[in-house]
């Protein structure tokens, strides 16, 4: 049971990392490739991309616009949290491990 709940917490940290890091450099290419990137985001954001981070974060991180507040700072320490605990239980946690921020 204890592995599972780990788990849980391990995808849900992975996800979110890895969701911001995708949009990232979604945004980045579009740029660089010349494309519209609000009409990228807004395509992009129709079918399973969509999330949380791309409807509230990608329109000021176009603008370059990256203080998200404590937002990132929460997520450092519990992604180390989660590790800490996949480590104490003999749990390999390797996504969750690529997606730790800094």
């Amino acid at each position: 049971m204890y592995f599972l709940k780990l788990s849980k917490l391990s995808f849900l940290f992975s996800s979110i990392n890895q969701t911001i890091l995708l949009l990232s450099e979604a945004l980045h290419f579009s740029d660089c490739a010349g494309l519209d990137t609000a009409n990228v985001v807004e395509a992009i954001s129709q079918g399973a991309a969509q999330s949380w981070q791309m409807d509230n974060r990608s329109k000021t991180m176009i603008q370059g616009e990256f203080d998200f507040g404590f937002a990132v700072d929460w997520m450092r320490k519990d992604v180390g949290l989660v590790l800490d605990a996949g480590n104490r239980a003999g749990a390999s946690l390797p996504l969750t491990a690529l997606s730790r921020i800094g």
